[in-house]
């Protein structure tokens, strides 16, 4: 089995993968983000901050594992703020994940995704804020992942979120 977001084939040159096991490859880059490729492995960093993959995916997967989460094999996980994927990636590499619904907000991040990953049929992306959550019923995980740089997004302080 693959890999929960396996990379489209033929969409990073053979040289420049493995030319990224002896240092890293920028693949895209904006006045928000830079495209990463590390170790064959997407990374998507900020002016600041690493945003997805990277040591941030480390640090969910110590999470994870503190919180027990993978014994408690959740069904249906909704998650705001998806990036190019690493919180469920470590989760379907050890969970039958049945539904996934995902809130990204940022185009330029889904262009990513997009451009450079096999999307599975389970995962549902909402194109819009996750302030703005149009999802009722319950979900077994949430998982809350939304920053800009390194700041956190001003809704997520409000007693109503």
């Amino acid at each position: 089995m693959g890999s929960f977001l396996d990379r489209k084939p033929n969409t990073i040159s053979v040289w420049k993968q493995l030319a990224s096991y002896i240092y890293p490859i920028q693949l895209e880059s904006d006045s928000q983000f830079e495209l990463i490729l590390d170790k064959n492995t997407l990374r998507l960093d900020s002016e600041n901050a690493n945003q997805s993959n990277g040591d941030l995916k480390k640090a969910f997967q110590l999470l994870f594992y503190e919180l027990d989460i993978y014994s408690r094999k959740p069904a249906s996980v909704l998650v705001l703020g998806l990036g190019l994927g690493s919180c469920l990636e470590l989760l379907e590499n050890k969970i039958d994940l049945k539904s996934i619904i995902a809130y990204e907000n940022n185009d330029k991040v889904l262009g990513y995704l997009k451009q450079y990953s096999e999307l599975p049929h389970k995962l549902n992306i909402k194109n819009q804020s996750a302030k703005h959550i149009s999802e009722a019923g319950k979900f077994d995980l949430i998982i809350v992942d939304l920053f800009k740089d390194t700041e956190t997004a001003d809704f997520l302080n409000n007693k109503e979120y």
